[in-house]
C-alpha cells in the first residue's frame, strides 16, 4: 500500500494508468442502416487472468443497442486459439463488460465484432470510450479528450428504386431463384460494381457449400460474374446502365432463410473506393415451412464407372396430388459437374402419374446447382395408385471420385404457389446414393484454355495415368474445330504424356464447346473412357491478353556484320499467317541495314522465330521497328515494339575464348557451356575419342569432311549455337554459349571439338574437351511367385503396365511348370499342390542411351505395385516380396588364361590360339608395325586409333561360352585366324576381351591389351626348266645378233 522498504523488499510509487487505444471501424456510416463494426483496442500493460474489459458506448449509440445486446466475436492479434470470455451489457449505462478467461500481454490488440447493428438516426455518434480493470484497479484507459471514435453518419438520398421483387420457391431451406426488377436515378457507369446486403438471416455466402450463383440480367443482356460473402452479393456492371432506366436482377442458386419474416436490403454502388450510390430498403422475405415429404423408390445408371456417360431413371410415390403446370425438379449430388447447356430428359418405362406429349417433357438444366426443371405434363395428378413418376436424364458424365455420392434428390414445385410441395430427404430414402467405382486407367486431359478467333491453342497435354508396352490412339472431335495432330499417339516407348492443339475453323462456333474423345487400345483396353473437354470460343481477347513479345531490347553488332539470332514469340499461335514487318528508324536506313528475313512470318501453329541483320558500309546505331501486320494487329498487343541496336567498329580480331565447363553430366546427357569475350557463335562436333582434332573450318562445315573424306566411321555430331549475354559478376558480362547433347551412351569416352566465330567472321583454332559420360546401370534380376503357370507373354505385358518399359527390356531367365501328379485323387495331397507355389526367374535390362531409372528401380516399382499386378495376373502371389532376392547383376572382369600364340602362319595368314576364362567375346586386330595402337572400345568395334574402320579381314571376335559343369582346371581355346595379309612382313596383333554382361559388357582397360608382333613368310617363286632353256636361248640369239650388226 505505501511506498518504501519492508521485509527486505522496495516498493515503488503507485503506477500510472496506461493508455488504451480504440479505432471504431464500420462497414456503413449511413444514418439507420444496418452495418457490421469492428472495435480495435491495443493496451499498454499486461491484463491477466480474470481481468475485466470495460467499454462504454456513447448514448447516441448504445440507445439503438437491443437490452440482451452481446458482442459477435472477439479474436486477437498474440493468438489463433479462441479466445475464452464472458460478456454483460448493462443498457442503463450502455456498457459492456467482457470477463476474461486469458491473459491479455502488452502492447497487444483485442479485436471485438459487433454484427447487425442499426446505425442511429443522428449526425455523430459521440466518443467511445473504455478501460481495463484488474482486483478492482484500472490498469488502462483511453483517453477522455480523443474525440477520434466520434463517429459522422451521413444522410442519403436514395438512388435505387426497387419497382418490384420476387423469389421462388419460398420454403425455407430451398434453393431459390430471385428477381429484382430496379430503376436508378443517375447512370452507373461501366466499371462500377453493386453491391446488395441481405439480411443477417440469410447464409454468409448466401447459397450452401456445394452450390454457386448464377446472377444475370435479361433487360441488360448480361450475365455477371457474381460473389458473395457475409451476406453480401457483389456484381461488377460491365456495361453502362443510364439514369431512368428500368433493368432487372436475377440470381440463382439463393438458399432462402429459415421460416418467418426476415427484412432489409441495402443497394451500393461503386466506382473504385468511391459510393456513387446507397439505397437502404425495407424489402421482406417471408419463407414458408420445409415440403412434405416424399418417397424416392428408383435411382439407377447404366454406368458407375468413373467419368463415363450413364443414362440415370429416378422414380418417386407422389403423396397427394399435383396441378398441371407443376416442375419436377430433381438435383445431383456435388460431385456432378454439369458443362452442357442441354441434356435429354425422357419419361420412364414405370411413369404412371403424368402424361406427356409425344415430344415428351421439357428439360431444363441449371449448372450451377446440378438441378433439372421438367415439365410440360398434359393432365393434373389427383391421386390414386398410380403415384409412381419416373424420368431418364441421359449421358450424364459421371463423378471423377470413386465412392459414395452425395444424395440425389427429388421435388415437386407449384409455380403458381411458388412453393415445393413434396421432396425427397436423402437421410429418409434408400437409396438416395450411388457408390463409383473406378474401372481401369484414366487419361487426363489438361484444361483446355479460352480460345480466339482466328487463333489456336498452344500446347494442351494429355497423360496416361501409367505407361503401358503397347500403342495407344486418341482421336477428339468438335465441329468446327481442327486438331494438331488429327489423332494423338502413345507409342509404347515414348512418354506418357503428348500434346494436340485446337485450331478453330471459319464455321466454329463463338461461346460454350465440346471435345468429345474416341479411343483405340492395341491389347485388351486397360484405360477408361476418356470424358469430354470443353471450352469457350471469344471473339476478342481481352486487352493485352494475347501478346507477341521481343527476346531482347539491346542488340550490339560489329559494321558490316551479321547480328545474332533475335527472337519474336506469341503467347498464342495464330490459325492463319501472321505477318511481322520489320525496319530501322532514327534514322531510317533501308539500304545500310538488311533484315533476314525481311518480314517475320509465322505459320499456323508456331509461337516462336527468329531474324537477323546484316549491317553495311555507312550504318549507324538507331532502332529496329516491329509491326504487326493486317488484322492481327488488333488481336496482339506489343509490349515494346522496337530494340535499340547498337553498331560497334568494325571488327578484325578473333574473340577470346575465356571459360568452358560442365554444367552437368549424366550417363547419357552433357550440358556444356562457352564463355567468350564478345557475342559469338560457337560451331561444335561430338564424337568418340580418338578422332583427331579437325580444322576450324570442319567444325564450322560439316560438308567439308564428307567432301575431303576425313569424316570418321563412327558417329559425328556437328552443328552450332548463339551466344547469350549473361551478367555474372559486377564487373564483367559474359557472352554464354550453351551445348546440350542427349541420347549418349553410358560410361563411353567423348571428345568435343569446338571453334569461336564472332559475328564479322572472325575465328579461333579448334578447341578440345574429353570427357566421359557417368557411370553404366547394371541389369536388375528378380523372382515372382505364383500359384499356377501362366504364360510368360501375360506377365510381362502386366510387368510392362506397372513399369512403362517395353516387352524387349525383360528377360525371362526360368519359368518352370508347377508341380503335379497326375495320378493323385488323395484330397490331402490335392491340398498341397493346391497351395504349392512357383518361382518365376526375370531380368530387367538397362538402357544404355537413355535417361531412365535403373532398373532394381523398377523392381521396386513392381513391389510398391503388387495389386496392380494382381489384378492383370491373379497367379501371381501378392505377399511375396520381389526385392528379397533381387540384386544388380554385375560379372567378374575378363582375363586371358594364357598369352594368344601363333598357331600357323605363312605368307598371306596367321592364326592364333586364344583362351578367356569367362564367358565374354573376344576381339582381335591385326595392323601393320608400328601402327598407333586403338582403345579396346574401338578394337571391340574394328576402328583403328583415329575411328575409322579396319579391312574386315583384320579383325576377328570369338564367342566364349564355358560349360557350367566344366572343370576348373581344364581350359576353353579358339583359334582366330586373319588372313589377305602382305609377305615379307612385320605386323602387331592385339587382343582383347570382355565379360557377358547382357547390356553394354565391361570390357579390359588398356593395360590388360596382348600385343603378338609377327612376320609373315617371303614367298618364294620356282622357275620351271622349260623357262630356263627358252631363255638361254633367247640370250644365243641376242649375241648373234649384236656379232652381225658389229661386222656391218
Amino acid at each position: 500500500v505505501n511506498q518504501g522498504t519492508f521485509g527486505g523488499a522496495t516498493f515503488n510509487a503507485k503506477r500510472a494508468k496506461g493508455s488504451l487505444y480504440l479505432i471504431v471501424n464500420a462497414t456503413s456510416y449511413y444514418k439507420t442502416v444496418s452495418a457490421d463494426y469492428t472495435l480495435a483496442i491495443q493496451n499498454t500493460y499486461n491484463l491477466p487472468l480474470g481481468g475485466t474489459i470495460v467499454l462504454i458506448f456513447p448514448s447516441t449509440f448504445g440507445a439503438v443497442l437491443p437490452t440482451d445486446f452481446t458482442i459477435t466475436d472477439l479474436t486477437s492479434s498474440f493468438t489463433s486459439s479462441k479466445l475464452v470470455y464472458t460478456q454483460v451489457y448493462q443498457a442503463n449505462s450502455y456498457t459492456l463488460k467482457i470477463q476474461t478467461n486469458f491473459v491479455w500481454p502488452p502492447k497487444t490488440s483485442l479485436y471485438i465484432t459487433m454484427n447487425g447493428i442499426n446505425n442511429p438516426n443522428a449526425e455523430q455518434s459521440g466518443v467511445f470510450s473504455g478501460n481495463t480493470v484488474y482486483d478492482e484497479e484500472i490498469i488502462d484507459q483511453t483517453d477522455p479528450n480523443d474525440a477520434s471514435t466520434n463517429i459522422a453518419y451521413n444522410s442519403y438520398a436514395s438512388g435505387i428504386s426497387i419497382l418490384s421483387n420476387s423469389f421462388s420457391p419460398i420454403n425455407e431451406g430451398e434453393i431459390s431463384n430471385y428477381n429484382f426488377k430496379m430503376t436508378s436515378a443517375s447512370d452507373i457507369p461501366t466499371g462500377a460494381t453493386m453491391e446488395l446486403s441481405f439480411p443477417k438471416t440469410f447464409s454468409p455466402s448466401l447459397t450452401s457449400f456445394d452450390n454457386s450463383l448464377l446472377c444475370y440480367s435479361e433487360a441488360l443482356g448480361i450475365t455477371f460474374t457474381c460473389s458473395a460473402s457475409s451476406q453480401k452479393l457483389t456484381l461488377p456492371i460491365t456495361s453502362k446502365i443510364p439514369a431512368g432506366s428500368t433493368f432487372d436482377i436475377q440470381i440463382k442458386g439463393i438458399v432462402n432463410p429459415n421460416v418467418g419474416n426476415s427484412s432489409g436490403l441495402n443497394i451500393v454502388t461503386r466506382q473504385g473506393t468511391s459510393i456513387l450510390q446507397f439505397t437502404a430498403l425495407g424489402l421482406n422475405f417471408s419463407t414458408s415451412p420445409a415440403p412434405g415429404v416424399m418417397n424416392l423408390t428408383t435411382l439407377e445408371t447404366t454406368s458407375k464407372a468413373l467419368q463415363e456417360k450413364g443414362d440415370y431413371t429416378l422414380c418417386a410415390d407422389l403423396p397427394g396430388p399435383v396441378e398441371i403446370g407443376a416442375n419436377i425438379l430433381i438435383d445431383f449430388p456435388a460431385q456432378f459437374t454439369f458443362k452442357l447447356s442441354s441434356y435429354n430428359c425422357s419419361v420412364g418405362k414405370n411413369n404412371l402419374a403424368f402424361v406427356y406429349p409425344p415430344s415428351g417433357p421439357k428439360c431444363e438444366v441449371l449448372p450451377n446447382i446440378r438441378r433439372f426443371n421438367i415439365s410440360g405434363h398434359l393432365y393434373a395428378f389427383n391421386g390414386g395408385p398410380n403415384k409412381k413418376m419416373c424420368f431418364v436424364i441421359s449421358q450424364i458424365e459421371n463423378p471423377a471420385d470413386a465412392g459414395p455420392s452425395g444424395a440425389f434428390t427429388m421435388a415437386v414445385l407449384d409455380p403458381k404457389a411458388n412453393t415445393v410441395l413434396y421432396r425427397t430427404y436423402g437421410v429418409l430414402n434408400y437409396p438416395s446414393n450411388i457408390i463409383y467405382q473406378r474401372q481401369g486407367l484414366r487419361i487426363i486431359v489438361d484444361d483446355i484454355p479460352t480460345l480466339i478467333v482466328n487463333t489456336m491453342s498452344n500446347d494442351i497435354k494429355v497423360t496416361l495415368e501409367r505407361a503401358v508396352p503397347y500403342n495407344i490412339y486418341l482421336t477428339p472431335s468438335a465441329p468446327g474445330f481442327d486438331f494438331i495432330p488429327s489423332t494423338i499417339v502413345f507409342l509404347s516407348y515414348l512418354p506418357p504424356t503428348q500434346t494436340f492443339k485446337v485450331k478453330p475453323l471459319p464455321t466454329a462456333v463463338v461461346g460454350s464447346n465440346r471435345i468429345t474423345w474416341s479411343k483405340s487400345e492395341e491389347e485388351s483396353p486397360r484405360f477408361s473412357a476418356v470424358p469430354d473437354s470443353f471450352f469457350t470460343l471469344q471473339d476478342r481477347p481481352l486487352f493485352k491478353e494475347m501478346k507477341l513479345l521481343v527476346g531482347t531490347t539491346i542488340s550490339r553488332t560489329a559494321l558490316r556484320a551479321m547480328s545474332l539470332p533475335i527472337t519474336i514469340s506469341l503467347t498464342n499461335p495464330a490459325s492463319t499467317p501472321l505477318a511481322v514487318n520489320l525496319y530501322t528508324d532514327k534514322p531510317a536506313q533501308p539500304n545500310v541495314v538488311q533484315f533476314f528475313p525481311q518480314t517475320v512470318t509465322f505459320k499456323p501453329g508456331e509461337t516462336s522465330k527468329n531474324f537477323t541483320y546484316q549491317t553495311l558500309t555507312g550504318a549507324v546505331s538507331g532502332l529496329i521497328m516491329l509491326s504487326v501486320d493486317g488484322y492481327y494487329k488488333t488481336i496482339y498487343y506489343v509490349p515494346n515494339n522496337n530494340i535499340t541496336f547498337e553498331i560497334l567498329d568494325i571488327d578484325t580480331t578473333p574473340p577470346q575464348l575465356l571459360n568452358y565447363y560442365i554444367v552437368d553430366l549424366g550417363r547419357t546427357y552433357i550440358y556444356f557451356r562457352v564463355s567468350a569475350s564478345e557475342s559469338s557463335w560457337v560451331s561444335y562436333l561430338l564424337t568418340l575419342r580418338g578422332t583427331l582434332t579437325p580444322p576450324p573450318e570442319e567444325v564450322r562445315n560439316a560438308t567439308l569432311r564428307v567432301v575431303r573424306r576425313t569424316k570418321t566411321d563412327v558417329v559425328e555430331i556437328q552443328g552450332r549455337n548463339g551466344s547469350n549475354q549473361t551478367q555474372v559478376t559486377k564487373t564483367f558480362i559474359y557472352y554464354d554459349t550453351f551445348l546440350s547433347f542427349t541420347g549418349l551412351e553410358e560410361q563411353t569416352d567423348y571428345i568435343l571439338f569446338f571453334v569461336l566465330e564472332d559475328l564479322s567472321g572472325n575465328y579461333i583454332g579448334t578447341t578440345t574437351f574429353n570427357f566421359t559420360t557417368l557411370a553404366k546401370y547394371y541389369p536388375a534380376r528378380f523372382n515372382i511367385m505364383l500359384k499356377d503357370n501362366v504364360k510368360t507373354a501375360d506377365l510381362i505385358r502386366a510387368l510392362g503396365l506397372i513399369t512403362g518399359l517395353t516387352a524387349n527390356r525383360f528377360v525371362i531367365n526360368s519359368a518352370p511348370p508347377k508341380f503335379t501328379i497326375p495320378e493323385a485323387t488323395e484330397p490331402e495331397v490335392l491340398n498341397y499342390l493346391a497351395n504349392e507355389t512357383v518361382l518365376y526367374d526375370l531380368t530387367i535390362l538397362p538402357n544404355k542411351t537413355a535417361d531412365d531409372k535403373r532398373p532394381i528401380e523398377y523392381v521396386n516399382l513392381v513391389r510398391k505395385s503388387m495389386t496392380l499386378l494382381v489384378n492383370e495376373v491373379p497367379q501371381v502371389v501378392s505377399t511375396y516380396n520381389v526385392l528379397s532376392a533381387a540384386y544388380e547383376i554385375t560379372a567378374f572382369n575378363q582375363i586371358f588364361n594364357y598369352p594368344p600364340y601363333v598357331i600357323a602362319l605363312n605368307e598371306y595368314t596367321v592364326s592364333f590360339n586364344v583362351s578367356l576364362k569367362r564367358n565374354g567375346t573376344l576381339y582381335g586386330i591385326i595392323m601393320l608395325r608400328g601402327s598407333p595402337r586403338p582403345n579396346p572400345r574401338q578394337m571391340k568395334l574394328g576402328l583403328n586409333s583415329t575411328n575409322y574402320l579396319l579391312n574386315k579381314d583384320t579383325y576377328a571376335s570369338v564367342k566364349f561360352e564355358i560349360p557350367f559343369t566344366n572343370d576348373e582346371s581344364s581350359v576353353i581355346y579358339q583359334v582366330i585366324t586373319f588372313s589377305s595379309l602382305m609377305d615379307n612382313t612385320y605386323y602387331d596383333v592385339y587382343f582383347v576381351g570382355e565379360n557377358d554382361l547382357p547390356v553394354n559388357p565391361d570390357i579390359m582397360d588398356e593395360s590388360q591389351i596382348q600385343k603378338v608382333t609377327i612376320h609373315t613368310q617371303r614367298e618364294v617363286f620356282v622357275i620351271a626348266k622349260s623357262y630356263k632353256y627358252l631363255q638361254k636361248l633367247v640370250i644365243s640369239v641376242s649375241t648373234i645378233l649384236i656379232f652381225i650388226a658389229i661386222i656391218l
